[in-house]
């Protein structure tokens, strides 16, 4: 939690989700395109906003190109209930401001379930050893990246709590919404289905 509010990263990604959270704003692909980078430039520092724009050949035509940066914007509205916060939270926050909110409240919900369970099964002695676990699996990374995986495993995480509590509803509803957040799961989250069935 404290990696996400003290240093977030600025990661390429940023871009096309701030881009994917505000077009319907627009009516071309270029007033999208300009309107996302100029969002992060003035949200990141300007040796970051180096790094984004002129990185590699990649970045360099993305930053170039509106039409090269809209093409990859698919992959990006896949990810629905993300994209869906950002444009409905960032005319309070800025679209930065509003995907940083995002992963930060999304570290602060994992880290309070993952201590909630343990609570409930009085195992709270196991706490440093979770949080070690995190601090291995590069969790803390996640937290600072402005993308849905913090987003992703808060309600990840919370489904599984909810499967163990029994809560099949519950659990069905959050790992659903954790879908939605990221599409490319849905092999992963099949399989856990599968074997709670097998299992249960």
């Amino acid at each position: 939690c404290i990696a996400s509010a003290k240093f977030p990263h600025a990661n390429w990604d940023m871009l096309p989700y701030v881009a994917a959270g505000s077009e319907h704003r627009f009516n071309s692909p270029l007033e999208v395109h300009d309107f996302a980078y100029e969002k992060v430039r003035v949200a990141v520092d300007p040796a970051s906003f180096d790094m984004l724009s002129k990185g590699d050949a990649y970045r360099a035509r993305q930053f170039e190109d509106a039409a090269a940066f809209n093409s990859m914007l698919p992959m990006y509205r896949v990810k629905t209930l993300y994209v869906s916060l950002i444009a409905a939270l960032s005319p309070y926050f800025g679209e930065v401001g509003t995907i940083r909110l995002i992963s930060l409240l999304s570290t602060l919900a994992t880290g309070l379930c993952i201590g909630l369970w343990l609570f409930r099964e009085r195992a709270l002695a196991y706490g440093p050893a979770a949080a070690g676990a995190l601090m291995i699996s590069g969790y803390p990374d996640i937290a600072r990246l402005g993308s849905p995986d913090a987003l992703f495993m808060a309600l990840f995480t919370f489904g599984l709590y909810a499967l163990y509590r029994k809560r099949e509803m519950v659990s069905v509803l959050a790992l659903f919404l954790a879908f939605t957040v990221r599409a490319d799961t849905i092999a992963f989250l099949g399989i856990l289905v599968v074997l709670f069935v097998l299992f249960r």
